[in-house]
C-alpha cells in the first residue's frame, strides 16, 4: 500500500490540513483530480485534467499545459486553429 500523503509547491505533508496550513489555503474549494482527457486540436494531440469540488460547491475546472480554465471552450478561444 503506498503511503498517504499530500503535495503542495513541491513539499510532501502528513495531512490535507497540515498542507492547507502551509499554503494558506481557502478550504472551501477543496479540489479533485477527475478525469483527464485526450483529444485532437489542430491535428494535434492535446491533454486536459478535469478537477471538481466533491460536493459541488465550487465551478469545475479544467488544467490544460498552459494554464487553468473553465472550460475546454475557454481554452480553446484562446488557442484556435488556424
Amino acid at each position: 500500500m503506498c503511503p498517504e500523503y499530500y503535495r503542495l509547491g513541491g513539499i510532501d505533508y502528513p495531512t490535507l490540513e497540515a498542507a492547507l496550513a502551509a499554503g494558506a489555503c481557502d478550504a472551501d474549494c477543496l479540489y479533485r483530480p477527475r478525469t483527464a482527457v485526450m483529444f485532437v486540436h489542430c491535428g494535434a494531440r492535446m491533454e486536459y485534467t478535469v478537477y471538481a469540488v466533491d460536493d459541488g460547491s465550487c465551478p469545475t475546472l479544467y488544467e490544460f499545459p498552459d494554464g487553468i480554465f473553465y472550460s475546454p471552450a475557454a481554452w480553446e478561444s484562446v488557442h484556435p486553429c488556424p
